[in-house]
């Protein structure tokens, strides 16, 4: 059920142990993405293998050099990707800004605001230190984005286009509740219970509407 024209962008996240199994596929991995160019995928997201507050520092730097050569498999082998510059100091930022001015063909980067990232004590900063690399970088670049989306508007003030990977109606839809607008800056989901085995494409269409409804009123403008 996806148009012919559509354009479509693999993304996801999950826990760094089912990202491991990637590098012991060894020469398997140029036939994978060679095989999401032939189903017709247009852009993938890099991984963002974590970095995490109570590990050694050498393991931050660890899981941004293994971000860096799975974006450069990617391209390497024809498959567009866009960077996914994880980062929790300043000084991590200001490398990801060097590889950037170092390699001018990248031009689209990723980033989530979930889980810590996306809190409210933290999203300002990430926002402030993405928005000044890419002022830093001195090109047009793109940012894919999920998770809160209050960053939108911070993000389109540093980034040429921001496109927000929607996942909230899909997630809902299989939890069987219905988008229901609450005044014009909120939402609320209903339940909305089905029998076994009911397709759930009317429900998901109508969560989706919902939701960009949403987004389009509370952060003014178009969101990809």
């Amino acid at each position: 059920m996806i148009r012919s024209d559509a354009e479509i962008i693999v993304s996801g996240v999950d826990h760094d142990r089912r990202i491991e199994p990637w590098w012991k596929l060894d020469d398997e991995r140029p036939n994978i993405i060679g095989s999401l160019k032939t189903l017709g995928v247009d852009l993938v997201t890099t991984p963002n293998f974590s970095l995490i507050i109570d590990r050694p520092r050498m393991d931050d730097m660890h899981a941004m050099k293994r971000i860096a050569i799975v974006h450069e498999e990617f391209t390497r082998f024809g498959m567009p990707a866009a960077l996914h510059v994880n980062g929790r100091t300043d000084r991590d930022f200001e490398r990801w800004t060097e590889f950037l001015i170092e390699r001018s063909t990248i031009r689209q980067l990723a980033f989530e605001f979930s889980t810590g990232n996306g809190r409210t004590d933290r999203l300002p900063l990430y926002t402030q230190w993405l928005c000044h690399m890419a002022e830093s970088v001195n090109r047009p670049l793109d940012i894919f984005v999920r998770g809160n989306p209050i960053a939108i508007p911070a993000l389109r003030r540093g980034f040429e286009r921001v496109y927000y990977i929607e996942t909230t109606s899909f997630m809902r839809t299989t939890k069987r509740r219905q988008a229901e607008r609450s005044g014009n800056q909120r939402i609320v989901w209903r339940r909305h219970l089905t029998p076994a085995g009911q397709d759930l494409t009317e429900l998901f269409d109508l969560n989706a509407e919902e939701q960009a409804i949403w987004l389009l009123s509370s952060f003014i403008g178009e969101v990809g």
